[in-house]
């Protein structure tokens, strides 16, 4: 799934949701480092309530809870909605 992902940002550029797909991958490789890079770089701007719930996560795994629960909150107060995540999530 990396290749895919890094493709499609070649193509068009580090767009939010491509870079959430991207530290999302990273995160299940278990590139924590990579994962909260990338995830911090999808939540610049106006991030969206999935991607800062995928950087909580990602916070979380490397044993930053402190930032977890910062990101966390963000996400609920941008309407994170658990009913819209992946099942596994």
């Amino acid at each position: 799934a990396l290749p895919y992902a890094e493709r499609a940002i070649k193509a068009v550029g580090p767009l939010p949701s491509l870079l959430d797909t991207q530290g999302v991958i990273y995160s299940r490789l278990g590139d924590h480092a990579k994962a909260i890079e990338t995830l911090e770089a999808a939540t610049r701007g106006e991030p969206s309530a999935n991607a800062l719930f995928h950087l909580a996560r990602a916070y979380q795994a490397a044993g930053d809870d402190a930032k977890a629960r910062a990101a966390a909150e963000r996400a609920r107060q941008l309407g994170l909605d658990p009913s819209q995540l992946a099942p596994r999530e």
